[in-house]
């Protein structure tokens, strides 16, 4: 693949950095066009945005403290978007919903009808994601298959490595296939089902996409469950908290209508 995209000088342009501009790119027209002007602003907008590059920006630290040796060179990398692999998303969601919420109660915003809005557009990003920028930085990469749709990767990046000239699942286009249909299906389902409640269109997005990403985990090759009975990863466990905790609302929302 190509996790490089191209080079300035000593500057290096990568294709995982590229695709997460390109999501903001792609995001940000509709969002400015679509959002409900009844309670959010322009600068409410951009806030938002602002607070999920810094998130961003903090996970991949955080990915780099836990995950590597850390040195200022590595400091310099992130500003790279170079795209490290392997550092579950959910801690980072969990700090976006969090701050927005934080967000939310200071300028007496509706929470949950703001994440209504944003969230399908954020299922649209990590689509954009994993599509291109996982897939050409080789990272979230499967196990052998014999599959015909099978993908090698070069001996050069952090699959071929690991899998030197086998054929592995491309689970990151697994992962960006059905999140984008995830999108499709909540875009589809709001217009029809205008009067839903307040938080149903984030709830659900989260309990379909713990779904998918706990079934397509068992076909990565990058990562190590924890050694136990289960034998299961640790954002596979996250998964299973969150479409329980989806399944818990559904029925407690069920119940009240």
């Amino acid at each position: 693949m190509y996790p490089v995209l191209f080079q300035v000088s000593d500057y290096i342009i990568y294709t995982y950095g590229a695709a997460m501009v390109l999501t903001f790119f792609v995001c940000l027209p509709p969002i400015l066009y679509f959002f409900p002007r009844n309670i959010l602003t322009y600068s409410d907008i951009y806030n938002f945005f602002l607070i999920i590059i810094v998130i961003l920006f903090s996970s991949q630290f955080i990915s780099l403290l836990i995950m590597q040796s850390f040195n200022f060179t590595d400091a310099i990398a992130v500003f790279h978007l170079r795209g490290f692999g392997g550092f579950s998303s959910y801690p980072a969601l969990i700090a976006t919903f969090i701050a927005f919420y934080l967000y939310c109660r200071i300028y007496n915003i509706p929470y949950l009808r703001t994440l209504d809005f944003l969230f399908p557009y954020a299922i649209l990003a990590l689509a954009i994601q994993r599509i291109f920028g996982c897939f050409m930085a080789s990272c979230c990469h499967g196990q052998p298959t014999e599959l015909p749709w099978g993908v090698l990767f070069p001996d050069t990046s952090s699959a071929g490595k690991i899998f030197h000239q086998l054929a592995i699942h491309p689970t990151q286009l697994y992962y960006g296939i059905t999140t984008f249909l995830i999108w499709v299906f909540l875009l589809t389902y709001k217009k029809r089902y205008k009067d839903s409640w307040n938080g149903e269109i984030t709830v659900m997005g989260l309990s379909l996409l713990s779904i998918t990403y706990f079934f397509i985990t068992f076909l990565r090759g990058d990562i190590t469950p924890y050694p136990t009975i289960t034998n299961l990863t640790s954002g596979q466990y996250a998964a299973i908290g969150i479409f329980i905790l989806s399944v818990l609302i559904f029925t407690k929302k069920s119940s009240v209508k």
